[in-house]
């Protein structure tokens, strides 16, 4: 299995990207981080996001699910917001 590549987008609050970061995740890694700490995977300079806000998780079949780690915030997917979700594509 080799290394894969994933680019995040950040947005604002039109939905306009403000960064971008690629992501690459060892061979076998199916998960990372999204977060305000050093410790994260994609590290956010945003005062509303926590420590360690998120995980994502990239399914073998290609999904995308989304885990809010008890953020104050939630997290926003198509648009709404959720809060100690798990799991959501």
């Amino acid at each position: 299995m080799s290394a894969e590549t994933v680019l995040i987008e950040m947005l604002g609050s039109h939905g306009r990207v403000q960064t971008r970061e690629r992501v690459t995740l060892a061979a076998g890694q199916r998960t990372f981080t999204i977060g305000r700490s050093v410790a994260a995977d994609v590290t956010l300079d945003d005062a509303h996001a926590a420590a360690l806000h998120a995980t994502v998780e990239i399914t073998p079949d290609g999904r995308i699910l989304a885990t809010d780690l008890g953020s104050v915030n939630g997290i926003v997917i198509a648009g709404k917001r959720h809060h100690r979700v798990q799991g959501l594509e």
